[in-house]
């Protein structure tokens, strides 16, 4: 059975960024897109993610399906980030900059600057640290650590994989 479908584009890129029934078009603030009427039976079509211009419905049996480069690397992101946050990383580089000037008896104004820094960021993690203390020996709070959250993105990460991609079996 054929369904009234809204396709929604980004206005200034004409990319295909996600469809709606006709039904719900007026649930969706729409001002950044454009917008493509189209009436396909989804059992048998599918959309095929190109866009404004250049896409178009197709049968399920010429359906090639498209992997975004963008949400393999956010998968990787979020490893990466679940065993090295962002600030975690650019302490380390900062440090290791400031372990190597010190060998290397190497001086300057971006050396200064970077010695306040992590001076400052040090005040701010000891003052952060009495901050967490606090609420670990509070009655009142379950203080949960980071790596609690960690382990628990870690031990998921497959399973958020598979759910936003679907699961297939890819030769490497």
């Amino acid at each position: 059975m054929d369904m009234k479908k809204v396709l929604v584009f980004d206005k200034h890129t004409s990319e295909f960024l996600y469809e709606l029934f006709e039904s719900d078009i007026n649930k969706f603030l729409l001002d950044n897109c454009k917008v493509k009427h189209v009436e396909y039976n989804p059992e048998t079509h599918i959309w095929d993610g190109g866009d404004y211009i250049r896409g178009k419905v197709v049968s399920m049996d010429e359906f090639n399906h498209i992997i975004n480069e963008q949400a393999i690397s956010g998968v990787c992101e979020q490893v990466i980030l679940s065993e090295y946050l962002i600030n975690d990383q650019i302490n380390n580089i900062a440090n290791a900059i400031l372990e190597i000037s010190k060998s290397l008896n190497i001086s300057g104004d971006s050396i200064s600057i970077l010695e306040d820094q992590m001076a400052f960021i040090t005040e701010c993690r000891e003052t952060n640290e009495s901050y967490k203390n606090a609420y670990r020996n509070h009655p009142d709070y379950d203080f949960r650590e980071r790596d609690e959250k960690m382990d628990f993105l870690r031990d998921n990460m497959d399973d958020m994989v598979a759910e936003k991609l679907g699961v297939h079996t890819i030769d490497l």
